[in-house]
């Protein structure tokens, strides 16, 4: 596991200069943190790689092992609730490295905030 701060270059959506524009926020300080997890298992094929976050997917070669392929979807919800973002890179047979971000100051209506799911 690895730890770091980030500057995460998110765009600004307060004030936009324009109708429908979007500028990068300007800010030399990190105002994230990375977080990554890396193992040395089968990896995840790249095809796979937006469905393992969703409740209850498990990879057909793992179908026959324990488990009900929550995990990941709850770290995404979690992630998510904070403001932040979760990926994986990886290559079938060698590995996966999850990551999320998480911003150091949420904005005040973070992604899902407030839907009924």
């Amino acid at each position: 596991m690895h730890a770091e701060p980030n500057m995460w270059e998110r765009r600004a959506t307060a004030q936009p200069a324009s109708a429908g524009e979007r500028r990068r926020q300007t800010n030399s300080q990190p105002n994230s943190v990375k977080v990554s997890v890396s193992d040395t298992g089968p990896g995840i094929p790249a095809e796979f790689h937006q469905e393992v976050f969703d409740d209850f997917f498990r990879l057909p070669s793992n179908e026959n092992q324990d488990g009900m392929g929550l995990g990941l979807s709850i770290v995404r919800r979690l992630v998510q609730g904070m403001g932040g973002k979760v990926w994986v890179e990886s290559d079938a047979s060698s590995g996966c490295k999850f990551s999320f971000l998480i911003p150091f100051n949420p904005s005040s209506n973070p992604a899902g905030k407030g839907k009924n799911r």
